[in-house]
C-alpha cells in the first residue's frame, strides 16, 4: 500500500530532524563533594527498570512521554492511563578519606598508610517519582502530560586528609573535611505522539515531540578543618587536631566553608521515534535525544574562625570574592537507539539499547572554589568523559490462576562506564582528590500483574556497587 506524506508530516519530520541537531553547555564546581560523584539520571517506571532501562524499542506505556515520546501511539491498544510510580535510592559515595601518597609514610600520628584509602558514605532519598496522563486522541494523535522526579539526590562524606610526600623538603596535608550535598531536579512535561506512516508493508512509523520544563534545589556545604601547622613543635603536632593528629571537627576549628546553594528553572525537549517493522511487528526500532537543562545555583568561599591569619581577608564569616560565582549543572544529553525481538505469540520481548550520555557538558563550564594562587586554575585539567551505556532486558508473560490476570517476570543488565570528575593536572593534591571512578555493573528484576485488562501493578529492583533502586509503580487503563 502506497502511503503518501501530507504537509503536515513533512513539517514533523523537519522539525523533528533540526532538533535531534541541537546543543548546551553547562557546568559543576570543583568542590570536594564532587569528588568520586556519579550522578545518573535515569528513565522513569519500573517496567522499564526490571529491564536493565531497555525500553526506547517497546516504549508501549505512559514513561514513554519521556523516554522515547514516538511510543506514545502503543497507547491506541489499551486506551488512555494514569500511571504513578514511587521509587527509593540508596547511595554509597566514595571519595579520598585518608593515607599517604606521592612518598612512604612519616609514621607519626594519623601518617601511616602507604597509598590512598577511600572512604564511603551512605545516604537514602525516596519519594513519588512519576505522575503522568496519557490521553489517546484521533487521527493518530496521543498526548501525555506528566511530572517526573528527574533527580532525588544525596551524597555525604568525611574524610581525615590524606598526605602527600615531601615537597621541598616537607610534607603537605590536605585539610580534613565534613560535606554533604542535597539535589533535587523535578520534570514537568508535555509529550505528543503521532502516527506518521502505516503500511501493510513496510509497518507502523511513529514520531513523538515533548517539551519540559525543569525545576532544580541544590544545597551543598564543605567544611575544612585546620590541620595544625606544617612547622612547629613535634609533640604539638602528635596531638588531635594537629598536623598528624586526628581530625578536629569542632566549630571552632572550620578553617573555610564552601557553599552551593540555588534554586533555578530551565525548559528542554525530547525527540522519539518507533518504528514497528512490517505486517507481523515482531522486530522494532527505537530512536530518542533528550535535551538537558542548564540549571544555576551560587558557588562561594567563606572564612572560617580558624583561617590562616596571614591574609588580612581571612576575616571569620567574610566571602573571598575571588573564588566561586555562578555555576551551572547540566543535566546531560542524551542520544539513545534500541532494538526489540517480539516473537508473533507475544509471550517473551528481548530489548537492547545503546545511550551516549555527554557527561562532558557538565565541565564545559567548570567553576572553580578552591583557594588557588592566581592563574592556576585551568579548566583543561579536568575532565568529565562522555560515555556509552548499554542495556539488555527480557520479559516473559503468562498467565495466572485467574484468567482474568496475566503475570510478567522481567530482568535486565546494564553497564555504566565511569564518569567521576578527573583532574588530569599536575598538582598532586588534586590528582588525589580528583580521581577517576569505577565502571559500575547494574542487574535488575522485576514482576508485573495485569488485573482485568485494565490495572496493572508493576515492581522492580535494580543493584550496583553505589546505587540501589527499587521501584512501584501503578497504572489504570481507560
Amino acid at each position: 500500500m502506497r502511503h503518501e506524506l501530507s504537509t503536515l508530516q513533512i513539517l514533523l519530520l523537519t522539525l523533528f530532524a533540526g532538533c535531534w541537531l541541537s546543543t548546551a553547555l553547562g557546568a559543576q564546581t570543583n568542590d570536594d563533594v564532587n569528588a568520586g560523584l556519579q550522578f545518573n539520571f535515569s528513565t522513569p517506571g519500573a517496567r522499564s527498570l526490571g529491564m536493565g532501562g531497555a525500553f526506547l524499542a517497546l516504549a508501549d506505556d505512559a514513561t514513554a512521554a519521556y523516554t522515547n515520546s514516538g511510543g506514545l501511539t502503543n497507547l491506541t491498544v489499551g486506551g488512555s492511563e494514569i500511571s504513578v510510580e514511587f521509587r527509593q535510592w540508596n547511595f554509597s559515595n566514595v571519595f579520598p578519606d585518608q593515607g599517604h601518597i606521592a612518598g612512604p609514610p612519616s609514621g607519626i600520628g594519623v601518617d601511616t598508610v602507604p597509598g590512598l584509602q577511600g572512604g564511603s558514605g551512605e545516604s537514602r532519598a525516596a519519594g513519588f517519582s512519576f505522575l503522568s496522563f496519557g490521553y489517546v486522541l484521533p487521527h493518530g494523535w496521543t498526548l501525555a502530560i506528566y511530572r517526573q522526579q528527574l533527580a532525588k539526590f544525596e551524597a555525604q562524606a568525611k574524610a581525615q586528609g590524606f598526605l602527600v610526600g615531601a615537597e621541598r623538603g616537607k610534607l603537605f596535608r590536605v585539610f580534613p573535611t565534613r560535606s554533604r550535598l542535597n539535589l533535587a531536579v523535578e520534570n514537568y512535561g508535555l509529550s505528543a505522539g503521532y502516527r506518521l506512516v502505516q503500511s501493510d508493508t513496510f509497518g507502523v512509523v511513529s514520531l513523538g515531540l515533548g517539551l519540559s520544563y525543569y525545576r532544580s534545589q541544590i544545597s551543598s556545604r564543605t567544611e575544612r578543618f585546620f590541620r595544625g601547622p606544617e612547622e612547629g613543635d613535634t609533640f604539638g603536632r602528635r596531638q588531635p587536631g594537629g598536623f598528624f593528629g586526628v581530625a578536629d571537627y569542632l566549630g571552632d576549628n572550620v578553617n573555610n566553608v564552601i557553599l552551593q546553594e540555588g534554586q533555578d528553572t530551565d525548559w528542554g525537549l525530547n525527540l522519539g521515534a518507533l518504528w514497528k517493522i512490517g505486517p507481523s511487528e515482531i522486530w522494532s526500532l527505537g530512536a530518542a535525544y533528550r535535551r538537558g537543562p542548564r540549571l544555576a545555583s551560587n558557588a562561594r568561599f567563606v572564612y572560617g574562625p580558624a583561617a590562616e591569619r596571614a591574609d588580612p581577608r581571612n576575616r571569620n564569616g567574610s566571602v573571598d570574592p575571588g573564588v566561586g560565582g555562578k555555576a551551572l549543572l547540566h543535566v546531560p544529553d542524551v542520544y539513545g537507539l534500541g532494538v526489540a525481538w517480539s516473537p508473533a505469540q507475544g509471550k517473551a520481548r528481548v530489548t537492547l539499547d545503546y545511550d551516549r550520555v555527554r557527561y562532558s557538558q557538565m565541565i564545559e563550564g567548570l567553576t572553580n572554589v578552591l583557594l588557588q594562587s592566581e592563574g592556576s586554575f585551568q579548566r583543561s585539567d579536568y575532565r568529565l568523559s562522555d560515555v556509552g551505556e548499554i542495556h539488555l532486558g527480557v520479559e516473559y508473560v503468562f498467565l495466572a490462576i485467574d484468567p482474568r490476570a496475566v503475570c510478567s517476570v522481567r530482568f535486565g543488565a546494564w553497564r555504566d562506564p565511569h564518569h567521576a570528575l578527573e583532574y588530569i593536572g599536575a598538582n598532586p593534591v588534586l590528582r588525589g582528590r580528583f580521581r577517576p571512578g569505577d565502571d559500575q555493573n547494574h542487574l535488575s528484576a522485576g514482576l508485573g500483574l495485569v488485573v482485568g485488562e485494565n490495572f496493572q501493578v508493576d515492581v522492580a529492583y535494580d543493584y550496583s556497587n553505589l546505587v540501589r533502586t527499587f521501584s512501584l509503580s501503578l497504572v489504570k487503563f481507560f
